[in-house]
């Protein structure tokens, strides 16, 4: 690994980001059950209740989860800034994030009385901007103090704004559900706006920043050249703000102009890095290069398909959303939790006072066996869905116990890493020292 540009020594304490990662089993687990539940019904269209619930605990509660303990690390690393204590030391942003998914969820669901709907809609609006605007805000504060300004820092600095953004459409959106007489908008169109804000400006924003760095660092690969760096998340948002225009102008067409002004984005950092793995020093792909390489190529696949969705009607948009929520962010999910998960372990175990003996390696918190089992997890919960679009009855119900077997193996792989630190702690620090370790 080469971590020559990491700020290692101003990384948060263990519990910060794990805390979040621990989260996203949870809400996938969720999804499994309610795949399971509701089998076929989801498929019937994008816009039924339990494919918005669906997609929301996916979206916002697995993949957000670890987006924002993502952040909560990558941040002090790269920028050396450390975050407030006071939000180092809350429960509040997780206990809020959790409530308002659940919130949100149940909003979504719920087919009795429609103030109790609304109800439930205020409750997740509040709580979710109360977990996750001050996740944007402080971002951008901390990032914005720093007077030199290399490619990471500014693509962050974009990916907060990116957060904030979808944080806002979405805001909108729940506001419209509450009163619709007082937010006469387009709402299908805002909501496009919303997906695309979401896994383009903030999802493979992220993606990109935290690949720019942990590809070659994991992967031994040659660095990505300086003219992506610089320009990819700027092109981004200027890909956003082009496709905007347009979209008002034609709102017809606005899936048709996300596609063509983010879309190819997409695939350039996607078949990019596909080639700079082909290049890497390593003698044998581990598995973590085989989940980045498969998240790739679905990456790819699904920019065609969302093309394919947006010319031809018969397209099933639910093949679009497959391939790139599961195919692609799940895949780079499961990739970066067999390597962040134990790295992090094996650094906070490192850097603990007065440790006695080496820290165990990074296989042994995390051996390879077990991520092969979430590879195949993963690639057969992918399969499974795309047969459950086909075939709903029961290929949908198989697929939610497929999802059900992943969210537990990444709750396995974190749990046994969990356990490991908790265990030299307990072995090489009193309480004293311990406690500070905690809320550092």
């Amino acid at each position: 690994m080469k971590t020559a540009d990491l700020r290692i020594e101003a990384a948060p304490a263990y519990r910060m980001p794990m805390g979040w990662f621990a989260l996203a089993p949870f809400f996938l687990v969720l999804a499994g059950v309610l795949l399971l539940s509701e089998g076929p019904e989801l498929f019937l269209s994008r816009w039924h209740p339990a494919a918005l619930a669906l997609t929301h605990l996916f979206a916002l509660g697995f993949m957000g989860s670890v987006m924002v303990g993502a952040l909560m690390q990558v941040i002090p690393v790269l920028s050396g800034q450390s975050w407030p204590q006071r939000w180092r030391q809350s429960r509040w942003p997780l206990a809020a994030f959790a409530g308002g998914v659940l919130a949100l969820a149940a909003h979504f669901l719920w087919t009795g009385s429609p103030s109790v709907a609304h109800a439930l809609a205020g409750v997740a609006l509040a709580l979710l901007l109360a977990a996750l605007a001050p996740v944007a805000f402080l971002t951008l504060w901390l990032l914005l103090r720093i007077p030199s300004l290399s490619d990471s820092i500014r693509d962050l600095r974009w990916v907060a704004a990116g957060l904030g953004l979808t944080v806002a459409l979405g805001a909108l959106l729940l506001l419209q559900r509450i009163a619709p007489d007082h937010f006469a908008f387009d709402h299908l169109q805002w909501v496009t706006l919303h997906l695309s804000a979401a896994w383009g400006l903030w999802g493979l924003a992220l993606v990109a920043t935290v690949g720019f760095v942990v590809v070659p660092m994991f992967q031994l690969t040659p660095v990505f050249p300086p003219t992506t760096r610089r320009r990819f998340t700027t092109a981004l948002w200027g890909a956003a703000l082009i496709t905007f225009i347009f979209s008002v102008i034609h709102p017809e067409k606005t899936p048709l102009w996300v596609v063509l002004g983010v879309g190819w984005l997409a695939w350039a950092f996607a078949a990019q890095t596909l080639a700079l793995q082909d290049r890497s020093k390593r003698k044998k792909r581990e598995t973590t290069g085989h989940l980045w390489r498969g998240a790739m190529i679905a990456l790819c696949l699904a920019v065609a398909m969302a093309f394919a969705s947006a010319t031809l009607p018969e397209f099933s948009p639910f093949l679009v959303g497959i391939m790139v929520f599961w195919g692609g962010f799940a895949g780079v999910i499961c990739a970066m939790w067999i390597k962040i998960i134990p790295f992090l372990t094996w650094l906070n175990i490192q850097q603990m006072p007065n440790r006695k003996g080496f820290p165990p390696t990074m296989l042994k918190i995390t051996p390879e066996k077990e991520g092969e089992r979430l590879r195949w997890l993963w690639l057969a919960t992918l399969l499974l869905l795309f047969a459950a679009v086909f075939l709903p009855e029961p290929m949908s119900r198989v697929a939610g116990i497929a999802v059900i077997a992943t969210a537990v193996q990444l709750a396995r792989i974190l749990w046994h890493a969990w356990q490991l630190f908790n265990e030299w702690e307990r072995k090489h620090l009193d309480p004293t020292e311990s406690a500070q370790i905690a809320t550092s």
